[in-house]
């Protein structure tokens, strides 16, 4: 019943009323009415939209239903004009306003998460005259992805619109920032350019760096690494840091090892590299900052890796090999383990 009023009933008090004159009009608004004294009940009503809502409403004003028309088809005006921090808080700034129609009964900027429709929230904006300041306690947002919309309220309905396409042409986005232990990042969406909140690093992905500072072999043929970590240009909190997962090259096997956090973004581990299997394979930082895990590839320069390393065990010769990858850098190791028939063919070739 719901998509039958929206779609079928009310729209006849849209575009198709205001071309009318009024003498259809008076008839659309008698056939609507009837429709509505026959079909129309509450469960209907509190599905409906707020302009619909308003309309079920005043089915005996014609010049209201008129107006109402007029606020359906009228453009939502917005335009993004500024961006930026302001400690934790985002200051969004802009105007709004409905085309052709010079007041409006209120303004605010919802928040809506992207993939749980069903919540939002709703922010009270400050105005000086055609525009509008909202300071956004980004702390306060779950993990997710928030989309800003501007809404401009008259005469009971709201309008919705976009945020972030229309903007000043100088107007960047601001640094990715950690709040609370959460990256915060506020960017532009690739398709239409409006502006969005991306809490966690769902979709756009953490700036950060690991950076290897030394290796050494230990007891137990242990690689210590210490190291350090920088997100959006700080460091994270200690607990953020998670854990070393290496990932061989070939088959795309993980396996984690134990990390510990340092204060100012420092971090420990002693994994027990010659456990891993035969293969190459690459070193990742994986951290905890709100959303999925991000990981970030261990950079090294070649000064910063530990010799390689043989030994026998269980009739096995075992050799790891530390190094940094070609180009960029990074912490990879290559793994080996021959056995001693192997190895005597092999000087024998």
């Amino acid at each position: 019943m719901r998509r039958h009023f929206r779609l079928d009933v009310f729209t006849q008090l849209g575009t198709v009323f205001l071309e009318s004159d009024d003498v259809r009009r008076k008839e659309i608004a008698r056939e609507v009415a009837a429709l509505c004294d026959e079909w129309y009940t509450p469960g209907v009503h509190e599905r409906l939209n707020t302009i619909d809502r308003q309309r079920a409403d005043a089915l005996g004003d014609i010049d209201r239903l008129v107006r109402l028309a007029r606020i359906e088809s009228a453009t939502v005006r917005r335009r993004l004009t500024g961006l930026r921090w302001e400690g934790d808080r985002l200051v969004v700034t802009g105007a709004a306003r409905l085309d052709g129609i010079t007041r409006d009964d209120g303004l605010t900027v919802v928040l809506r998460a992207r993939h749980d429709p069903g919540t939002e929230l709703v922010l009270p904006v400050e105005r000086k005259g055609g525009e509008f300041t909202v300071r956004l306690d980004v702390g306060a947002l779950g993990s997710g992805v928030w989309d800003l919309r501007v809404a401009v309220e008259i005469e009971g309905v709201i309008r919705l619109g976009r945020l972030g396409a229309d903007r000043e042409s100088d107007l960047a986005r601001p640094r990715p920032r950690l709040v609370g232990g959460v990256v915060v990042l506020p960017y532009f969406t690739r398709d239409n350019g409006n502006l969005s909140i991306d809490v966690g690093g769902h979709v756009v992905a953490v700036p950060g760096a690991a950076t290897l500072i030394r290796t050494r072999w230990a007891l137990g043929h242990r690689l210590l690494i210490d190291g350090e970590v920088t997100v959006a240009g700080t460091a994270p909190q200690a607990a953020a840091i998670r854990r070393i997962v290496w990932r061989e090259r070939r088959s795309g096997c993980e396996r984690a090892e134990r990390v510990v956090p340092l204060p100012g973004g420092g971090f420990a581990a002693r994994p027990a590299v010659g456990r891993l299997a035969p293969g190459t394979w690459d070193a990742y930082l994986e951290l905890d900052l709100g959303g999925p895990p991000a990981r970030f590839r261990i950079e090294t320069g070649a000064t910063a890796v530990a010799a390689p390393r043989r030994w026998w065990g269980a009739a096995l010769m075992r050799s790891v090999r530390p190094y940094a990858t070609s180009g960029k850098g990074r912490l990879s190791a290559v793994v080996k383990r021959l056995t001693a028939e192997t190895l005597v063919k092999r000087l024998l070739r």
